[in-house]
């Protein structure tokens, strides 16, 4: 007599799980995996991601140390609310009201990110429904596809080309 399955293997087995179709591609090497190992290979300066090689200043240390240290009352515990740190969507407000000379009210309209990628992603999903276009000119940031992809939307290609290429197929029109 062979044993049952236990319940947990049956119910894994009964799973299949899949990345989403549209996603389909994006596992491919990008132009990083190439360049990358190529600088560090013939020790180049890779232009293309930051891999900076030297600490901080010694005032950027100071403030981090501080801003985790409950002695300063800073609460640094505490999850911050989804849209900015309240203290420091209030100092960008105050910095981007007397920018743009108007009010901008830190609580409704300033937003914060953990990097370019993050508030590009942000955004994009925001803006893109399925299945709308997107155009993006060649050559083109490996992200842009795979987060236009991510919000549903489908890649439209536009090569870049100069206005003095003197090339036949400069853009025009027709082509974006």
């Amino acid at each position: 007599m062979s044993p049952s399955p236990s319940p947990s293997s049956s119910a894994a087995a009964a799973f299949s799980f899949q990345v989403a179709s549209r996603l389909n591609g994006l596992d491919k090497p990008t132009v990083w995996h190439e360049f990358s190992p190529l600088a560090s290979e013939y020790n180049a300066v890779n232009l293309g991601q930051g891999f900076p090689d030297w600490d901080p200043p010694s005032f950027a240390i100071t403030s981090m140390n501080q801003s985790i240290d409950p002695s300063f009352q800073r609460n640094a515990n505490q999850y911050a609310r989804s849209y900015a740190h309240m203290p420091l969507a209030t100092v960008l407000a105050e910095d981007y009201s007397s920018r743009f000379a108007r009010d901008i009210d830190p609580a409704t309209e300033v937003a914060t990110a953990v990097g370019c990628t993050n508030a590009l992603y942000c955004a994009l999903q925001g803006m893109i429904n399925p299945g709308e276009e997107v155009l993006l000119l060649e050559p083109a940031f490996d992200v842009y596809i795979a987060q236009t992809k991510m919000a549903g939307g489908v890649c439209k290609f536009v090569p870049l080309r100069s206005v003095n290429s003197h090339d036949d197929n400069d853009n025009d029109d027709d082509e974006v």
